[in-house]
């Protein structure tokens, strides 16, 4: 029997793994406020499970059919996935080549630069500037020798959208994949917002615009998701995932979830009057308070009080969990907070009242 452990490759060795949410607190004894999950569920009633023994339609056709006449999009300029994360890999796997790189824009969602770097390809970001502009002059100088490039519309953390001009610009002259991250992108369609999703329409052949069932249909614990884009760039990913990606389970209930479009806006426009209540509150309270269109928002205390000790002072004296990010750049003190439930909220707000 060998004694020897298997050698890991230093792309993997060294790697900084994402910091999942679930890993690092588990149980149901908390108050989740710090994954950006929405707090009600959509689902009514337990799915068919008469088929169980078959495997699942390995390209989900009947859910992409849903989602490309709602949209207004060919089934074939649609893939479904396991979850954004899911896309977001292949994503990598499949467009960049060796020695080129990803390229993004921080602070923003940790799977970018993850699956760049689990992948063995260079990672490169630029900062957002105050109030989280984008300097578009220093993104352009990071083209060069770059084959994927993520931009996350509502941004995460940051809550706000890139301007249409930015997206315009990239797009005529970047000449790799952009990948549009939306995955708080019904948030934005309430606004009155219009989705890159009419990019593609227009005939952008290298864009993809990703979105989930997790957030605004309140089913991040399905994973499920969908990426829209030109069919050649569809093509290129079928080829790369995995035979059965998606389970039967989460396409049957990603199909009716769809029929309950009216349901996820009426949830939508609930959390975004808590939001704005919650906004209010903490603004009451001497906190600073970013503009997000989103499930969340960033909370940036005042200079006196540190955001790790609010934050786990949070979590061990009454069980809310929040998201820290004040190591990031331009978050010093800064908590990302999820609306919850109205009694959710109340107990954050009665918490963080008693502990500044």
């Amino acid at each position: 029997m060998s004694t020897t452990s298997p050698p890991v490759p230093a792309r993997i060795e060294q790697l900084d793994p994402y910091s999942c949410a679930r890993n690092i607190i588990k149980g149901k004894r908390w108050t989740f406020l710090d994954a950006n999950e929405s707090p009600m569920s959509l689902i009514t009633s337990q799915t068919s499970m008469d088929d169980i023994n078959r495997y699942p339609d390995p390209t989900a056709d009947e859910l992409r059919k849903k989602i490309g006449d709602f949209y207004g999009v060919p089934m074939d300029q649609i893939i479904i996935s396991n979850g954004c994360d899911e896309l977001i890999s292949l994503c990598v796997q499949a467009f960049v080549r060796p020695s080129y790189g990803v390229l993004s824009v921080e602070p923003t969602y940790g799977m970018y630069r993850v699956c760049a770097e689990t992948y063995g390809a260079s990672y490169k970001a630029v900062q957002m500037e105050e109030e989280f502009s984008l300097d578009i002059q220093k993104l352009r100088t990071r083209f060069e020798r770059t084959d994927v490039l993520f931009l996350c519309t509502p941004n995460n953390p940051t809550g706000n959208i890139l301007p249409q001009s930015v997206l315009e610009l990239v797009i005529d002259e970047f000449s790799g994949l952009i990948v549009i991250d939306e995955a708080y992108g019904e948030f934005a369609d309430e606004e009155g917002i219009s989705s890159c999703i009419e990019y593609v329409k227009k005939e952008a052949k290298n864009v993809i615009v990703l979105r989930t069932f997790s957030k605004a249909f309140g089913a991040a614990g399905i994973r499920l998701g969908y990426g829209i884009a030109d069919r050649q760039i569809i093509e290129q990913l079928l080829k790369v995932k995995m035979p059965y990606n998606v389970n039967m389970l989460t396409q049957n209930l990603g199909l009716a979830l769809w029929e309950k479009r009216e349901c996820m806006k009426a949830n939508v426009r609930f959390l975004k009057e808590e939001r704005q209540y919650l906004e209010k509150q903490f603004m009451d309270l001497g906190f600073t308070v970013s503009q997000s269109i989103t499930n969340f928002f960033l909370l940036k205390s005042p200079d006196e009080i540190d955001s790790n000790e609010l934050c786990r002072a949070l979590k061990d004296s009454f069980g809310i969990v929040v998201r820290n990010f004040g190591d990031k750049p331009l978050l010093k003190n800064t908590l990302r907070i999820t609306v919850g439930t109205r009694q959710e909220n109340d107990r954050l707000l009665s918490a963080i009242s008693s502990l500044v």
